[in-house]
């Protein structure tokens, strides 16, 4: 500590147990550890310049930081980072005259470019960001970007911590190319309070970076933890990207399954849970035909047309009433990926139908059903009813996080699994081993550690917005997501 070179402190005398205390140190455990892990989504390192009085009287007063300072900051950076490894001004601005104007022209190297790479921020005020950048008004030749905002030729990188507050802007300085951090907590309050509000609004925001002094729960605190649901490490960005990485994260944490929350050896096998389906001519298949029948004459009736509501839509509509409430996935994203993440070890409903083949009970019959009769619709097996597993799986979910709507949430779940059958898409039997099938793959789940701290995440975004709702402050905005299931 006593030789020259930058130290890494929180305060100096007060809180100065860093793990790694000068600057050159931390530096080349990030890159040994980044060298081991090559395809890892690019790291921001953000750097706040200590100056001012001690800490405590007697204590050691930092140094100010001058134009050698500066110059020393960066090259110690650049004695662990080579060109190769690191992201800098200099690249994102290209040939543009800005820094600025790099940024707005796609200046920042997309992802299977920046992997296995850092770039560094100044996160410091007005008078620390000018002193950096003097004479370098798109920080020309400097290995950091700094905190600035979005109208400055030197922006690049914004912190934005508030993003409840700062929510548009944010999304809007996303959209445009800029790259922003923002925090899920501050100063103990959102722990405290067991308080996921902030938390939901910066995994909505699109933010690229999200800061938490709780990736792991304080003992005191134990109802708050702020993860990226899935295990993931880093998600493909919701206001950018959402629609181009498949379901599939950036970046997974350790070995976590890369879909749903079930390794393919740990998903049930429907084929051995479930009974086979009905052999033409039995008795069982004799009452499906019946009930398919019978179940045609409820056509122009309120029941046939929940029935045609329940073929496509949004999940939250389907069971807005039965929760509660209208959720969204702005105020529940951790919800909203796991219920898209435990979507996918349904794959096994899918599965058990191409095993059995079973062809639909409409095919047998000129009798109308509530949807359109398509080839796809046709091609796609009866047995079991993927549209069923789906409404119970998501309804004994939602019954967990939200016991004190759990009847009704069982009820929606049943009532939407025989929309099927009542619709006409499927048998009665399909729709009864969808409930089976639901039910099995929830039960699967518990299992996993991920889908357990995923529930503990999503259980406190669902009483919080019925905590809303109890104090009259809505049920939350419309949304036009859809799905369709068969």
């Amino acid at each position: 500590m006593a030789r020259p070179g930058m130290k890494v402190l929180h305060m100096p005398d007060v809180d100065f147990r860093s793990s790694c205390l000068t600057f050159v140190a931390c530096l080349t455990l990030v890159r040994d550890w980044s060298a081991a892990h090559p395809d890892h989504a690019p790291i921001l390192i953000m750097l706040n310049a200590k100056t001012g009085a001690a800490s405590l009287p007697g204590g050691a007063a930092p140094l100010a930081f001058d134009a050698q300072a500066w110059d020393a900051l960066d090259a110690e950076i650049r004695s662990v980072f080579d060109a190769g490894r690191l992201i800098t001004p200099d690249q994102v601005r290209g040939d543009r005259a800005t820094l600025r104007e790099g940024v707005l022209a796609g200046g920042w190297p997309a992802l299977g470019d920046a992997r296995g790479k850092v770039f560094f921020a100044l996160d410091e005020g007005p008078e620390k960001v000018a002193a950096y950048a003097a004479g370098r008004p798109s920080l020309q030749g400097r290995a950091m970007f700094v905190n600035t905002d979005e109208a400055s030729p030197a922006a690049a990188y914004l912190t934005l911590n508030d993003p409840e507050v700062q929510q548009d802007r944010i999304r809007a300085a996303v959209r445009q190319g800029f790259i922003v951090r923002t925090r899920a907590d501050a100063d103990t309050v959102e722990a405290r309070r067991a308080d996921v509000g902030r938390r939901s609004a910066a995994f909505a925001s699109g933010a690229q970076y999200v800061s938490t002094d709780y990736y792991w729960a304080d003992p005191r605190f134990p109802a708050y933890e702020v993860r990226l649901p899935g295990a993931q490490a880093a998600i493909c960005n919701p206001v950018r990207a959402a629609a181009r990485c498949d379901g599939l994260a950036v970046e997974m944490v350790g070995d976590a399954p890369v879909r749903g929350y079930l390794s393919p050896e740990a998903r049930p096998d429907l084929t051995t849970v479930l009974a086979p389906p009905p052999e033409p001519g039995s008795p069982r298949a004799i009452a499906d035909a019946g009930v398919f029948r019978e179940t045609r004459a409820l056509q122009g009736t309120p029941r046939w047309d929940l029935a045609t509501a329940d073929v496509t839509g949004d999940k939250y509509d389907h069971f807005a009433q039965a929760l509660g409430v209208r959720l969204t996935p702005e105020q529940a994203p951790v919800l909203t990926a796991l219920l898209d993440r435990s979507g996918q070890d349904r794959s096994v409903v899918g599965v058990a139908k191409e095993h059995w083949g079973t062809k639909r009970p409409y095919l047998a019959a000129d009798l109308p059903i509530c949807e359109a009769k398509t080839d796809h619709l046709a091609g796609n097996p009866d047995y079991p009813s993927g549209h069923s597993a789906h409404g119970m799986h998501i309804a004994m979910i939602l019954a967990e996080l939200a016991p004190q709507r759990a009847d009704a949430l069982y009820a929606r779940g049943r009532e939407f699994a025989e929309s099927r059958f009542v619709c006409g898409s499927h048998s009665y039997s399909a729709a009864e081993a969808g409930i089976l099938s639901g039910a099995v793959i929830y039960g699967a789940e518990q299992r996993s550690e991920t889908f357990r701290r995923d529930m503990e995440a999503a259980r406190a975004e669902v009483q919080a917005a019925l905590a809303r709702v109890a104090a009259g402050q809505g049920a939350g905005a419309e949304s036009d997501s859809a799905v369709n299931i068969e």
